[in-house]
């Protein structure tokens, strides 16, 4: 039997057993001789901690444990092997010797010196009686495996997965530096000590380097080593941009953790994951001041491809234009407001389809000749906006269009009244006198630029003193969450009861409470009528 322990057991024939505290093979019990025999022939890591000493007996497989410590351990006590664990594995052996059963562990943290220097190790380890012929434990047997890999990839592995959610929520370059080391600080036993720099060479005054070793240009990730620990910088680059002092992650390694591949491949992602939210968040903010510079120029030519209304005595004009925040280009919408060549009062709103040039230049030429049909026709709106839906299908301008035409006009009885035509456009309302808003909803015509052989209508209603009158684009009041019946019953309620308010209170009060959208631009006229 000692023939095939020798044979089996790793390096058991050079060491002088009659020297340790378990004697000459020869005279070693039977419970002993049966014990090494189980551990020297299992294939899993296996150890025998024999007597009050805990003397070590291995096989094969446990060697890579005990790393430049084999063969010396052969026949040592545990204590004089492991004494950088013994306080961590100690009472559990004496509690097995003690007869009080076996132990488990998982997963357990046990530094070991190995390489070199104290190195984190994580176990899945037991701890298991050995009874002599008497019954009384002689010893411990310990079946382990080394789980350290797999414990710290899975650790890191929580880390980068928290680091990505965290990131995808970051909104601007200022708050990244705090959400980065907010995650890091939770993976402390791989970086105990962080710092987002906004460059390599402004250090924030802790135990890190104030400096790395050398230029960072060219590198994704510089390893130093201090003496007192590694300390790897990461610098966290613009998008095509290498400067010699970029902002950087400056992180101390972990003195328990060698920096071997897996550990740099866990650097290189989080390195990776910050550069390109910083690039992502860069670019965002590039592209909202070109749309802001885009928007402000295409808000300023839209009001310059509309004047400013007139004003008669006896009335107030108010008009409000605003673009889309989802669109920069110019749009279609318009307001109008003049007098005709009778010397009445013209007051318009319309919206050419799209939002680009196209739209624009469709809105200025469908604007510039409704008014002009307007002035010079002296006709009811019905007649002037069919004779606009025939020039724009004579000129071929490919326009198609909804707008509204209104007439301020003298009554039989010597008030006023208002005429209109609607070519596909929403209802206006009108806001009495006493404050009672009234939706003006007879059936709209089709829109321009469909049929120019369609017979239009004309409506009218009585205008009191104090009364004012809502012309209004779609982009007020629709919304992808209501229907269009629903947007125009909420328009009018908002406006029921609003007599104390002048025609600019009004437009003001609209675009507060009614506009809470900015998916589609807003043309909006509000005619009041002195009381």
């Amino acid at each position: 039997m000692l023939e095939q322990l020798w044979k089996r057991g790793p390096g058991f024939a050079d060491v002088d057993w009659s020297a340790t505290p378990l004697g000459p093979p020869e005279q070693w019990s039977t419970a002993l001789r049966q014990a090494v025999d189980l551990v020297v022939n299992t294939e899993y890591a296996a150890t025998l901690l024999w007597g009050p000493e805990f003397v070590l007996v291995y096989n094969e497989a446990y060697v890579p444990i005990l790393g430049e410590k084999h063969p010396w351990a052969l026949g040592r006590p545990c204590a004089e092997v492991f004494p950088e664990a013994w306080h961590l594995i100690g009472e559990a052996m004496q509690d097995v010797l003690d007869g009080k059963g076996a132990l488990y562990y998982q997963d357990q943290l046990v530094p070991l010196v190995r390489g070199g220097f104290l190195q984190d190790g994580y176990f899945t380890y037991s701890y298991s009686p050995v009874h002599g012929e008497d019954g009384t434990v002689e010893g411990v047997i310990d079946i382990v495996s080394e789980k350290t890999r797999e414990v710290v990839a899975l650790r890191r592995l929580a880390v980068l997965a928290q680091l990505r959610t965290q990131l995808a929520d970051v909104e601007a370059v200022d708050d990244l530096a705090d959400v980065v080391l907010g995650v890091l600080a939770q993976a402390d036993a791989d970086l105990p000590d962080v710092e987002y720099r906004p460059s390599a060479t402004r250090s924030t005054g802790t135990r890190l380097p104030a400096t790395p070793p050398r230029s960072l240009r060219g590198t994704d990730l510089l390893l130093e080593d201090t003496g007192a620990g590694h300390v790897a910088w990461m610098p966290v680059r613009s998008a095509g941009v290498d400067p010699g002092d970029p902002p950087v992650l400056v992180a101390a390694l972990s003195p328990g953790l060698r920096p071997d591949h897996d550990f740099l491949s866990f650097l290189n992602l989080v390195s990776t994951a910050v550069t390109q939210t910083r690039n992502r968040l860069e670019a965002r903010e590039v592209e909202r001041r070109i749309a802001l510079s885009e928007r402000k120029l295409s808000e300023a030519l839209q009001h310059s491809l509309l004047t400013p209304p007139t004003q008669v005595e006896g009335f107030r004009v108010a008009v409000r234009y605003r673009a889309s925040a989802e669109q920069a280009e110019v749009g279609g919408d318009w307001y109008d407001s003049f007098l005709a060549g009778d010397g009445a009062l013209t007051v318009t709103v319309g919206d050419v389809s799209g939002h680009d040039r196209t739209a624009a230049a469709g809105m200025a030429q469908a604007r510039n000749m409704l008014r002009a049909l307007a002035f010079t026709m002296k006709e009811p709106p019905s007649r002037v906006m069919a004779a606009l839906d025939e020039a724009l299908e004579g000129l071929d301008l490919g326009v198609m269009a909804t707008a509204l035409l209104a007439r301020v006009e003298q009554a039989d009885d010597g008030g006023w009244q208002l005429s209109w035509t609607n070519a596909g456009s929403l209802p206006p309302v009108l806001v009495h006198a006493d404050g009672r808003a009234e939706l003006l909803d007879p059936p709209a015509d089709l829109m321009l630029g469909v049929d120019p052989e369609l017979v239009r209508h004309d409506h009218s209603v009585p205008l009191e003193p104090g009364s004012s009158v809502v012309l209004y684009s779609d982009g007020l009041i629709e919304r992808r969450d209501r229907s269009l019946t629903e947007s125009i019953e909420r328009l009018t309620r908002t406006l029921d009861g609003r007599t104390g308010l002048d025609a600019d209170q009004l437009a003001e009060h609209l675009l507060t409470h009614v506009s809470t959208s900015t998916d589609d631009d807003i043309a909006l006229l509000v005619l009041r009528v002195d009381g």
